[in-house]
């Protein structure tokens, strides 16, 4: 039966995807603010609509995330952003279908009810620093979990970045900084 529902909201998330390259996020009607509160306020939005069940909804709010080629570049350098683009896009492409819908059917038959953003600083883990180290110097970088209000632990979700006005997201493009430098990821 959890299978059937799986592949129902991969099939869903599959038809109602807007039509885009995946390089252009979509606008929102609202714009957030920067820091710890202004990431908080926009999961907090992804959050109410997953526990509605507004699947559109939470694949706009997650589809606002994906970094366009100018982010990836004023972030990483232009060289560096030609070798992660190809890995950012089927990545990102991931995290805005599937990953949503999925995050939905976690967050419903999980029952979590809380967001906990944190700022990534140098003393986490070697992806962190390895995030950290690629970015331009001072780069204000924030994790995030969803989670249960009476649990430490839940969904993580790292590098979030606020970037001329909005949030974006490098998902996991530290396990390819990782491995570029030498690291396991």
């Amino acid at each position: 039966m959890k299978l059937a529902f799986v592949a129902l909201v991969i099939s869903w998330g599959y038809r109602s995807q807007p039509a885009s390259d995946g390089r252009n996020p979509p606008l929102l009607e609202r714009s957030y603010s920067d820091g710890a509160s202004g990431l908080q306020e926009l999961w907090s939005d992804i959050l109410r609509a997953a526990q509605r069940d507004e699947r559109e909804r939470v694949h706009l709010l997650m589809a606002s995330l994906i970094m366009t080629d100018e982010d990836l570049d004023a972030l990483f350098g232009v060289e560096q952003a030609k070798t992660l683009r190809p890995r950012y896009l089927p990545m990102i492409g991931t995290l805005v279908n599937i990953g949503a819908m999925e995050l939905v059917a976690q967050i419903v038959d999980k029952k979590y009810d809380d967001i906990e953003v944190f700022r990534v600083d140098d003393q986490g883990s070697t992806a962190d620093r390895a995030t950290l180290a690629a970015l331009p110097r001072g780069t204000a970088v924030y994790g995030l979990r969803v989670k249960k209000k009476s649990e430490r632990l839940g969904l993580r979700y790292d590098f979030f970045v606020y970037r001329k006005g909005r949030w974006v997201t490098g998902n996991l493009l530290a396990k390819y900084l990782l491995s570029r430098d030498g690291g396991s990821g």
